[in-house]
Protein backbone atom coordinates (compact mmCIF):
# COMPACT_ATOMS: atom_id res chain seq x y z
CA UNK A 1 0.00 0.00 0.00
CA UNK A 2 1.34 3.18 0.98
CA UNK A 3 4.80 3.30 2.67
CA UNK A 4 5.79 4.89 5.58
CA UNK A 5 9.24 5.47 5.14
CA UNK A 6 10.27 8.85 4.74
CA UNK A 7 13.99 8.26 3.78
CA UNK A 8 13.42 8.82 -0.03
CA UNK A 9 11.83 12.02 -1.29
CA UNK A 10 8.40 11.48 -2.97
CA UNK A 11 6.89 13.34 -6.09
CA UNK A 12 3.50 14.47 -6.49
CA UNK A 13 2.95 12.09 -9.06
CA UNK A 14 3.94 9.73 -7.06
CA UNK A 15 1.24 10.62 -4.01
CA UNK A 16 -1.57 10.97 -6.47
CA UNK A 17 -0.90 7.69 -7.86
CA UNK A 18 -0.77 5.64 -4.26
CA UNK A 19 -3.83 7.61 -3.70
CA UNK A 20 -5.65 6.58 -6.68
CA UNK A 21 -4.62 2.77 -5.56
CA UNK A 22 -5.96 3.96 -2.31
CA UNK A 23 -9.37 4.94 -3.88
CA UNK A 24 -9.44 1.83 -6.39
CA UNK A 25 -9.99 -0.45 -3.12
CA UNK A 26 -13.66 -2.06 -2.93
CA UNK A 27 -14.40 -0.87 0.46
CA UNK A 28 -12.61 2.41 -0.38
CA UNK A 29 -14.90 3.26 -3.58
CA UNK A 30 -18.18 3.84 -2.56
CA UNK A 31 -17.21 6.81 0.04
CA UNK A 32 -15.88 8.52 -3.32
CA UNK A 33 -17.99 7.64 -5.93
CA UNK A 34 -21.36 8.96 -4.71
CA UNK A 35 -20.16 12.61 -3.92
CA UNK A 36 -18.64 12.44 -6.99
CA UNK A 37 -21.94 11.14 -9.36
CA UNK A 38 -23.70 13.49 -6.72
CA UNK A 39 -21.45 16.62 -8.04
CA UNK A 40 -21.11 15.46 -11.62
CA UNK A 41 -25.12 15.89 -11.92
CA UNK A 42 -25.09 18.95 -10.15
CA UNK A 43 -22.48 20.82 -12.04
CA UNK A 44 -23.70 19.06 -15.34
CA UNK A 45 -26.81 20.54 -14.83
CA UNK A 46 -25.70 24.10 -13.81
CA UNK A 47 -23.21 24.19 -16.42
CA UNK A 48 -25.84 22.79 -19.43
CA UNK A 49 -28.93 25.81 -17.91
CA UNK A 50 -25.93 28.71 -18.20
CA UNK A 51 -24.86 27.82 -21.20
CA UNK A 52 -28.70 27.57 -22.42
CA UNK A 53 -29.00 31.10 -20.89
CA UNK A 54 -26.14 32.53 -22.19
CA UNK A 55 -27.33 31.84 -25.84
CA UNK A 56 -30.01 33.71 -25.13
CA UNK A 57 -28.92 36.34 -22.89
CA UNK A 58 -25.90 37.48 -25.47
CA UNK A 59 -28.02 38.46 -28.41
CA UNK A 60 -30.14 39.95 -26.21
CA UNK A 61 -27.25 42.02 -25.24
CA UNK A 62 -25.96 42.45 -28.51
CA UNK A 63 -29.19 43.61 -28.98
CA UNK A 64 -28.60 47.36 -27.66
CA UNK A 65 -24.77 47.61 -28.90
CA UNK A 66 -24.59 49.99 -32.11
CA UNK A 67 -24.13 47.89 -35.46
CA UNK A 68 -20.53 49.70 -35.90
CA UNK A 69 -20.04 47.82 -32.53
CA UNK A 70 -21.23 44.41 -33.40
CA UNK A 71 -18.01 42.88 -33.90
CA UNK A 72 -18.08 42.47 -29.91
CA UNK A 73 -20.42 39.69 -30.14
CA UNK A 74 -16.94 37.38 -31.27
CA UNK A 75 -15.34 39.03 -28.30
CA UNK A 76 -17.98 38.71 -25.57
CA UNK A 77 -18.66 34.26 -26.27
CA UNK A 78 -15.20 33.62 -25.56
CA UNK A 79 -15.56 36.01 -22.50
CA UNK A 80 -18.42 34.48 -21.18
CA UNK A 81 -17.16 30.85 -21.25
CA UNK A 82 -14.07 32.05 -19.43
CA UNK A 83 -15.73 33.44 -16.97
CA UNK A 84 -18.33 30.88 -16.34
CA UNK A 85 -15.57 28.09 -16.35
CA UNK A 86 -13.48 30.57 -13.85
CA UNK A 87 -16.59 31.31 -11.47
CA UNK A 88 -17.65 27.55 -11.49
CA UNK A 89 -13.76 25.60 -11.05
CA UNK A 90 -14.44 28.17 -7.91
CA UNK A 91 -18.32 27.43 -7.21
CA UNK A 92 -17.64 23.54 -8.19
CA UNK A 93 -14.82 22.93 -5.71
CA UNK A 94 -16.65 24.72 -3.13
CA UNK A 95 -19.61 22.95 -3.54
CA UNK A 96 -17.76 19.75 -4.18
CA UNK A 97 -15.63 19.99 -0.81
CA UNK A 98 -19.62 20.85 0.93
CA UNK A 99 -21.51 17.53 -0.46
CA UNK A 100 -18.41 15.36 0.29
CA UNK A 101 -18.36 16.58 4.07
CA UNK A 102 -20.12 13.93 5.25
CA UNK A 103 -18.21 10.94 3.09
CA UNK A 104 -14.68 12.77 3.77
CA UNK A 105 -14.41 11.65 7.79
CA UNK A 106 -15.75 8.35 6.41
CA UNK A 107 -13.12 8.06 4.09
CA UNK A 108 -10.69 8.65 6.55
CA UNK A 109 -11.70 6.49 9.26
CA UNK A 110 -11.85 3.43 6.31
CA UNK A 111 -8.21 4.25 4.80
CA UNK A 112 -6.56 4.36 8.37
CA UNK A 113 -8.25 1.29 9.13
CA UNK A 114 -7.02 -0.10 5.49
CA UNK A 115 -3.73 1.37 6.29
CA UNK A 116 -3.24 0.48 10.18
CA UNK A 117 -4.80 -3.31 9.53
CA UNK A 118 -7.32 -2.58 12.46
CA UNK A 119 -10.66 -3.72 11.74
CA UNK A 120 -12.99 -1.15 10.23
CA UNK A 121 -15.71 0.94 12.21
CA UNK A 122 -18.99 -0.01 10.78
CA UNK A 123 -20.29 2.29 8.37
CA UNK A 124 -23.90 0.89 7.14
CA UNK A 125 -26.23 3.34 5.74
CA UNK A 126 -27.71 4.15 9.16
CA UNK A 127 -24.35 4.58 10.63
CA UNK A 128 -23.77 7.33 8.28
CA UNK A 129 -27.18 9.26 7.91
CA UNK A 130 -26.94 9.53 11.91
CA UNK A 131 -23.54 11.58 11.13
CA UNK A 132 -24.82 13.68 8.70
CA UNK A 133 -26.84 16.09 10.10
CA UNK A 134 -23.78 16.72 12.55
CA UNK A 135 -21.60 16.71 9.76
CA UNK A 136 -23.51 19.46 7.67
CA UNK A 137 -24.56 21.71 10.73
CA UNK A 138 -20.53 22.13 10.95
CA UNK A 139 -20.41 23.14 7.31
CA UNK A 140 -22.66 25.44 7.97
CA UNK A 141 -21.07 27.31 10.72
CA UNK A 142 -17.99 26.95 8.59
CA UNK A 143 -20.02 28.77 5.69
CA UNK A 144 -21.51 31.48 7.88
CA UNK A 145 -18.14 32.17 9.40
CA UNK A 146 -16.37 32.36 5.85
CA UNK A 147 -19.27 34.23 3.88
CA UNK A 148 -19.26 37.56 5.61
CA UNK A 149 -15.53 37.61 5.17
CA UNK A 150 -15.82 36.50 1.50
CA UNK A 151 -18.40 39.44 1.17
CA UNK A 152 -15.88 42.16 2.56
CA UNK A 153 -12.62 41.10 0.67
CA UNK A 154 -14.63 41.13 -2.42
CA UNK A 155 -15.62 44.64 -1.93
CA UNK A 156 -12.21 45.68 -1.18
CA UNK A 157 -11.18 44.27 -4.08
CA UNK A 158 -12.95 47.24 -6.33
CA UNK A 159 -11.24 49.79 -3.99
CA UNK A 160 -8.66 51.29 -6.38
CA UNK A 161 -5.10 50.71 -5.43
CA UNK A 162 -5.77 49.23 -1.97
CA UNK A 163 -7.56 46.89 -2.61
CA UNK A 164 -5.89 44.90 -5.31
CA UNK A 165 -2.52 44.59 -2.53
CA UNK A 166 -4.37 44.27 0.58
CA UNK A 167 -7.16 41.85 -0.42
CA UNK A 168 -5.23 39.13 -2.00
CA UNK A 169 -2.83 38.75 1.30
CA UNK A 170 -5.62 38.91 3.59
CA UNK A 171 -7.40 35.79 1.12
CA UNK A 172 -4.82 33.86 2.70
CA UNK A 173 -5.63 33.40 6.46
CA UNK A 174 -9.76 33.24 5.71
CA UNK A 175 -8.89 30.44 3.09
CA UNK A 176 -6.66 28.62 5.24
CA UNK A 177 -8.25 29.03 9.10
CA UNK A 178 -10.39 26.19 8.44
CA UNK A 179 -7.41 24.25 7.23
CA UNK A 180 -5.64 25.07 10.61
CA UNK A 181 -9.10 25.00 13.45
CA UNK A 182 -7.47 21.91 14.90
CA UNK A 183 -4.51 22.50 15.59
CA UNK A 184 -5.05 26.18 16.65
CA UNK A 185 -8.84 25.55 17.82
CA UNK A 186 -10.13 28.64 16.20
CA UNK A 187 -13.80 29.36 17.26
CA UNK A 188 -15.66 29.80 14.03
CA UNK A 189 -18.49 31.55 15.34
Amino acid sequence: MVSTSSSTPRSGVWYFSQGWKLVSLPGIRRFVILPLLINILLMGGAFWWLFTKLESWIPSLMSYVPDWLQWLNYLLWPVAVVSVLLVFGYFFSTIANWIAAPFNGLLAEQLEARLTGATPPDTGVLGIMKDVPRIMKREWQKFAWYLPRAIVLLILYFVPGIGQTVAPVLWFPVQRVDARHPVLRLPLR
